[in-house]
């Protein structure tokens, strides 16, 4: 997700533009949201910001094909992939087993306030280990 921070220009400020692995990274998110339509505004993104286009093109992130069409290189689709893996793989650490709230309890899970002393054919997951290894 892109981050801005707008301010009046005073002239102090310094003008950084952005690296083509970032805008590649950008130009993949909208490809993911509306596919083939993204290559085919390339022509008018050529005519508003060339040096856009050229940054990628450069990188080899994107090529023209026989036809003339812009088209994701192997590179292009290596780097979107490699990204769509990292940010799969961020929200599954976001989200640790057992590390959420929840009214649910699952087998194995017990309350010590609700526990009971075991009883032949309880389940076994619900034996307390802890407290049973003490006595």
């Amino acid at each position: 997700m892109a981050e801005f921070q707008y301010s009046r220009w005073d002239g102090t400020q310094q003008f950084s533009p952005q690296s083509a692995d970032r805008l590649f990274d950008e130009f993949s998110n909208y490809m993911m949201d509306y596919g083939d339509q993204v290559l085919n505004m390339l022509d008018q993104l050529e005519e508003e910001n060339p040096e856009i286009l050229d940054l990628l093109l450069k990188q080899g992130y994107i090529d023209r094909d026989e036809e003339g069409r812009y088209v994701v290189t192997g590179k292009g689709v290596k780097r979107a992939g490699t990204r769509a893996l990292e940010d799969l793989f961020e929200i599954s650490r976001k989200d640790k087993l057992g590390s959420h709230e929840t009214e649910f309890r699952g087998a194995g899970q017990t309350v010590h306030e609700e526990s009971k002393p075991y009883e032949y054919g309880d389940p076994v997951a619900n034996l307390n280990m802890h407290e049973r290894s003490r006595r």
